[in-house]
């Protein structure tokens, strides 16, 4: 006799009890956004049985159901930041972010950290761009760390309103 076993996988969605909540947040809507957790559950004659995948976090509009990343959040709150930003505010977010964006080219084309704090000066003199405001991103500290690709599109998502 044969008994078919209906087995796959199944996603669930859920508001996260307390979870935090981004007022006007989707970029598509602006309408709210709610901390979730995404879990996808093995199944068994489609009962959910057990986990499949580790828990992850999204924020999820209320309004378009779009899904965020929590990277998002920060992006989100830097960029709410500088949305009534004066001049000199911007002119300091343009210069962070063109420091960031050469230092991010520099290091990928391997070179030496002193190479790169000489370019960086030269790049910042010739843009007028304050050197003593932006003195950590000539550090070897912020030049060697691994996540400097992530940290150029975390300030593009801010620049993308100017």
């Amino acid at each position: 006799m044969f008994i078919p076993v209906l087995k796959g996988s199944t996603e669930f969605i859920e508001k996260v009890k307390d979870g935090e909540t981004i007022k006007n947040g989707c970029p598509q809507c602006q309408h709210d956004l709610l901390l979730k957790q995404f879990r996808v559950w093995g199944t068994l004659f489609l009962i959910p049985v057990f986990p499949k995948q580790e828990t992850r976090f999204v924020y999820e509009c209320t309004s378009c159901f779009e899904t965020f990343d929590p990277a998002y959040r920060a992006a989100f709150i830097n960029r709410a930041k500088y949305l009534n930003a004066t001049p000199k505010e911007i002119k300091d977010l343009t210069d962070a972010f063109s420091l960031i964006i050469a230092s991010s080219v520099l290091t990928a084309d391997n070179r030496t950290i002193e190479n790169i704090t000489d370019v960086l000066k030269d790049f910042s003199i010739s843009c007028r761009i304050d050197l003593e405001i932006h003195a950590e991103k000539f550090s070897e500290d912020f030049l060697i760390q691994k996540d400097l690709l992530q940290l150029v599109f975390e300030w593009y998502n801010i620049c993308l309103l100017y």
